[in-house]
């Protein structure tokens, strides 16, 4: 039974034996690939899945579909199926399977897809990771508080402090930020509030954390009891 292909159309040809007097005859089928739908993009290792139109059965007979790629006929297995109804699933897509898909259904044309397949990204790398983020803190008047913020990143990066939503200057020595590290030292009621860490990458990507800092005064000392005996 040879099969043979021809821009859009598909010939195949029975021949009989001597006992039969007809020598034989031929179908032929014709592909619409002016008109295929728009072209699928799917990438690799997706499942798609193509519709087969058309009547599936005639009375009491199925009308099974048969399955075109680029004008051959596609050969089925475990990864490459028909449905009941003759629609394609293709699953674990593959960079092979690019190319024209075409039913074909009591002689006619039921569905035309083109299909285009793209390699599937790998999954990008994190642009930074967080190492640690500073804390909630509750610290005495005259105390030395530190908050801690570190990030991993390949990129180059800014890191700043700011307290309240607004940058802090280092005006003198009692606050002090070094290498993701923003110290205190004799803390005073007025340095409580919400401070943020910072970062901003070269190209353009942000990361802000921030803690609350709680500030109380100190207890005042209470006298020793006077025991001292009066008259």
């Amino acid at each position: 039974m040879p099969i043979t292909s021809d821009g859009s159309s598909l010939r195949i040809e029975f021949n009989s034996d001597k006992s039969v007097h007809r020598t034989g005859f031929f179908a032929e089928f014709f592909t619409d690939k002016k008109h295929p739908e728009l072209p699928k993009l799917v990438t690799t290792g997706s499942t798609i899945r193509l519709q087969c139109k058309g009547k599936a059965s005639h009375g009491k007979r199925r009308v099974i579909g048969t399955w075109l790629k680029d004008d051959r006929i596609l050969k089925l297995n475990r990864r490459i199926t028909a449905g009941r109804r003759s629609h394609l699933r293709i699953v674990n897509v593959e960079s092979s399977d690019q190319g024209i898909y075409t039913c074909l259904r009591n002689h006619k044309v039921q569905g035309t897809y083109g299909l285009e397949i793209a390699a599937s990204k790998k999954p990008e790398s994190p642009i930074f990771r967080v190492i640690q983020m500073p804390l909630n803190q509750t610290v005495t008047v005259g105390e030395v508080m530190t908050f801690n913020c570190h990030v991993q990143s390949k990129m180059n990066y800014r890191l700043h402090w700011q307290k309240d939503g607004l940058d802090i200057v280092e005006k003198d020595t009692d606050n002090t930020s070094v290498d993701g590290q923003l110290q205190l030292s004799m803390v005073r009621v007025e340095d409580g509030g919400q401070y943020s860490c910072l970062v901003v990458g070269q190209s353009g990507w942000m990361f802000k954390a921030s803690a609350w800092l709680h500030v109380k005064n100190r207890e005042p000392l209470v006298p020793e009891n006077d025991h001292t005996i009066r008259p």
